[in-house]
């Protein structure tokens, strides 16, 4: 099947944003819309501070 000439999202396609536990789930995913979006800094701090207190749980074996 041939490529698209413009394919959706630029030759280089859309960015995405994954956060991954400790223990390798899938915590949050963001796809982005165009190239510049990405999540910022205090979005990644925001959705990791959870993440961190649940790992820090099991890793207390709670």
């Amino acid at each position: 099947m041939p490529r698209p000439a413009r394919p959706l999202g630029g030759r280089l396609g859309l960015p995405a944003d994954f956060l991954i536990g400790p223990d390798g789930r899938l915590f949050a995913v963001h796809y982005g819309e165009h190239a510049a979006d990405h999540w910022s800094v205090d979005t990644v701090l925001g959705l990791a501070a959870p993440v961190r207190v649940a790992a820090g749980r099991e890793a207390a074996g709670a």
